[in-house]
């Protein structure tokens, strides 16, 4: 019967150790994925400036368009990075 005692003790003992340490894993995990999220977020946005940045100080000019001219108006098309005479 001592062999019994004695494995159930252990047994609790164990549960008693590794529950918290499970929840404490998964806390940190979580906690990791949150940083790892935020410095991919902030990568993208500098990257995004530095690009922004970088064509301004090479005096690359981008186009904003609201709407597109038809083809058969004549008008110049804005392409990014160039200008196309509609021919069609």
């Amino acid at each position: 019967m001592a062999g019994i005692s004695e494995a159930l003790v252990a047994t609790g003992v164990g549960l008693f150790v590794a529950l918290p340490a499970v929840v404490a894993y998964n806390i940190i995990q979580k906690r990791i994925g949150e940083v790892e999220s935020g410095a991919l977020s902030l990568t993208k946005l500098l990257t995004a400036y530095v690009r922004t940045a970088d064509r301004a100080a090479h005096g690359v000019q981008t186009f904003e368009v609201e709407s597109r001219p038809s083809l058969d108006s004549g008008e110049n098309l804005l392409v990014p990075e160039r200008l196309v005479q509609a021919t069609e």
